[in-house]
């Protein structure tokens, strides 16, 4: 069949099936904690003014998804997003986490080069480190506080070599990997 279909058409097709939508029930996705290698499967900068506040925002992103189990929870085909802001502290921390990668190879003058650059980053394979921990603030005194506990957030960084359990490190190779 061609690409007629029509919204109407699909939804008349759907009722002579006997559809009836369901309640889609929470199937307790929680954050995950463990070593992985995750593959970037997109990188970009993003820019634009927030619809609630109309606030300019500037940032990098990179997507992963975890591709190899190491240690930990079981978590192949999971995501990861991690945001850089688009200033010296977050081209610093992007920086960091590249060369900790081994993706030593930015030399971009340019916005526009800079674009392409992160554009070559898509299905190179880095090691995560992921944890989780409730949402907390820091108090005067320097102690922390659970705000709501019961509120887990993800966390990861990219790390060189993944510290396993009872044997050696490993390590992502990315001058081998074929992309």
């Amino acid at each position: 069949m061609a690409f007629g279909n029509l919204f109407g058409d699909i939804m008349e097709s759907l009722k002579k099936e006997g559809f009836v939508p369901e309640i889609q029930e929470d199937s307790s996705f929680e954050p995950f904690t463990g070593r992985y290698v995750a593959r970037i499967t997109e990188c970009y900068r993003k820019t634009g003014m927030s619809k609630a506040g109309n606030e300019p925002y500037d940032f990098v992103t990179m997507k992963l998804e975890v591709v190899e189990h190491k240690e930990g929870q079981k978590a192949v085909g999971r995501r990861l997003d991690k945001i850089y802001s688009y200033d010296d502290k977050g081209i610093k921390a992007l920086m960091n986490d590249l060369f900790t990668a081994g993706i030593n190879n930015c030399n971009s003058a340019s916005d526009e080069e800079f674009a392409m650059f992160l554009s070559t980053l898509t299905d190179k394979l880095v090691n995560v480190s992921c944890w989780a921990r409730a949402k907390s603030k820091k108090n005067a005194d320097g102690t922390w506080e659970e705000i709501v506990p019961k509120e887990m957030k993800q966390w990861f960084k990219i790390v060189a070599t993944l510290k396993l359990k009872g044997g050696d490190g490993a390590k992502v190779d990315n001058a081998s990997v074929p992309f």
